[in-house]
């Protein structure tokens, strides 16, 4: 009410406990007086201020004994409506980046890394997942965690399998600690502290390590023999890398098939071979030497799986690929010895021949002689 009586302080602040009290107003008339009470709001950072306005009647009387009463909307003091202010405190909350320095990273051993691949997880102390991430192509992460409470807050941060193919992955658990203070109204980073096995440790690292399935192959050859069949197993066949070591040898069947040893191959490159076929002592074979160069070229799918390309081969010398590689030999049938019923012609030194060309040749003359003379006889009688 205009010109009603005030408090010698018309601004108060609570107590602890959350009363507060207007020092006594002193009335020297009767009369009706309306006050408003109402909260200042002060702008204090995370406070919401209650914006009630309280509307409090007091009535002054005259008692007739010389005394003013004065009563709060009617009734006595005592039992004067309760005024209250209820307000909201909330802080500003705060983001904190686990991982901003570049202090969270993923590494992969056996081959590059590839980006958003891997999965990471920050997990509550009863194990519930609160936060993934995963990883950059240069290998770091983060998580961005929402704070609306000053507190120590404590988690792990793990990597989840999700079954990358021939991935082994990394087990590791480490602790984070987390403590955030309220600082006027305004939530704040006090520390951040990672460990793992109970040592601080200034970095996070998951390794994890690649393998790709082995993955092999099998060289295979011809044979073909001119001449007559084949037998199995008797001839040889030699398989060499490119530094010239034997790995394999292997004898073909009677039906002309060669087959080495099936060859192991556990990561990508290209591999080289020399085969041939060794030069054995079978009489009447002349045997093929024909070297072949065998070229295969293995890659890694990615997908964990190593990758065999067919066979490249050429023969040595030639840059000519040939779909296969035969060897060819040759068998010559041997001429039969002379027959021991037909002389020899007389060679000089040896006289048991030439003394049997002479009685050869003296039987002959003999028969030409009585041929002759039979013939001279004959021809006197026709006379």
């Amino acid at each position: 009410t205009q010109g009603a009586p005030m408090p010698a302080n018309t601004t108060i602040k609570n107590t602890a406990t959350g009363t507060f009290q207007f020092d006594a107003i002193t009335y020297t008339k009767v009369g009706t007086y309306k006050y408003e009470i109402t909260e200042k709001d002060l702008d204090k950072d995370g406070y919401t201020y209650d914006d009630t306005v309280y509307t409090v009647t007091v009535t002054v009387t005259d008692e007739g004994n010389g005394q003013l009463q004065a009563k709060v909307d009617g009734v006595g003091r005592a039992e004067a409506p309760a005024v209250k202010f209820v307000n909201k405190y909330v802080p500003d909350p705060v983001d904190v980046v686990l991982g901003a320095d570049g202090e969270l990273s993923k590494e992969i051993e056996g081959r590059e890394l590839n980006a958003d691949e891997f999965v990471f997880a920050v997990l509550d102390s009863e194990n519930k997942e609160i936060a993934t991430a995963k990883n950059n192509i240069n290998g770091t992460f983060k998580f961005t965690l929402n704070f609306t409470k000053a507190g120590t807050y404590n988690y792990t941060i793990v990597e989840k399998n999700n079954e990358v193919a021939g991935v082994a992955y990394d087990e590791k658990v480490y602790d984070v600690e987390i403590i955030i203070t309220d600082k006027d109204g305004h939530l704040e980073v006090d520390s951040v502290d990672y460990t793992l096995d109970s040592e601080v440790v200034d970095k996070v690292v998951f390794s994890n390590t690649y393998d790709a399935e082995d993955t092999d192959i099998t060289i295979s050859a011809i044979k073909k023999l001119a001449g007559r069949d084949l037998n199995d197993g008797e001839f040889k066949f030699v398989l060499k890398d490119k530094d010239g070591n034997i790995i394999a040898t292997a004898t073909n069947t009677k039906d002309g098939k060669i087959v080495f040893d099936k060859i192991v191959l556990i990561k990508a490159g290209t591999y080289t071979y020399t085969v041939y076929e060794e030069t054995g002592t079978l009489e009447h074979v002349t045997y093929d030497k024909t070297e072949y160069v065998v070229e295969v070229t293995v890659v890694d799918d990615g997908n964990g799986n190593l990758v065999a390309s067919a066979p490249v081969i050429k023969k040595a010398g030639s840059n000519d690929a040939v779909a296969e590689i035969i060897f060819e030999n040759t068998y010559t049938v041997p001429t039969p010895p002379d027959d021991p019923d037909v002389p020899e012609s007389p060679q000089t030194g040896d006289n048991t021949n030439l003394g049997l060309w002479f009685a050869l040749l003296f039987v002959s003359g003999g028969g030409l002689i009585g041929t002759t003379l039979y013939t001279k006889k004959r021809r006197t009688e026709e006379n």
